[in-house]
C-alpha cells in the first residue's frame, strides 16, 4: 500500500514538473509573438498614416476612421 502512495506522490509531483516546464516554454513563445505582431502593428499604422498625409496633400477627402 506505502509503494502505491509512493508512485501516485511521484507520478503527480512529475506531472507538476512538466506542467511548470511546458507553462515556462509557452509563456516565451506568446512574448515572441507580441514582439512580432506588435511591430507589424506599428508598421502598418506609421504607413496609413504617410498615405494619409500623401492625400491630405493631394486635396483628396479622407474620411474619418469608423467609430469603435
Amino acid at each position: 500500500m506505502n509503494w502505491l502512495v509512493l508512485a501516485g506522490v511521484l507520478v503527480t509531483f512529475v506531472t507538476a514538473v512538466i506542467g511548470l516546464w511546458q507553462t515556462l516554454q509557452n509563456q516565451r513563445k506568446i512574448a515572441e509573438v507580441h514582439v512580432l505582431v506588435n511591430s507589424q502593428l506599428k508598421r502598418v499604422l506609421n504607413r496609413v498614416d504617410q498615405l494619409r498625409g500623401a492625400l491630405q496633400d493631394a486635396d483628396v477627402d479622407v474620411p474619418d476612421p469608423p467609430a469603435l
